[in-house]
């Protein structure tokens, strides 16, 4: 199938939500090799508007957090990325 990051991230983003809750999550791309896994979560090397879903990710969670931010709150970040 043809489709961008653009237009899968909206199905993860609720999952980004979920995690400033304290909740763990996973994204996992699942597929034979050469389907375009790494692409899909990584995107280009060079940044362009078909970004990895990665990195539409970590947008939104720093964007949540500058949103959220209170002197009462506080977040620690923690990534992990196996390929």
């Amino acid at each position: 199938q043809d489709a961008k990051q653009a237009d899968l991230y909206p199905r993860c983003r609720p999952l980004i939500s979920s995690v400033l809750d304290g909740y763990n999550a996973t994204i996992f791309a699942y597929g034979q090799s050469g389907a375009g896994k790494t692409f899909t979560m990584e995107g280009p090397e060079i940044a362009t508007s078909s970004d990895g879903i990665l990195q539409f990710a970590f947008e939104d969670i720093f964007l949540m957090i500058k949103t959220l931010a209170s002197p009462r709150k506080r977040y620690l970040i923690s990534a992990s990325y196996v390929e």
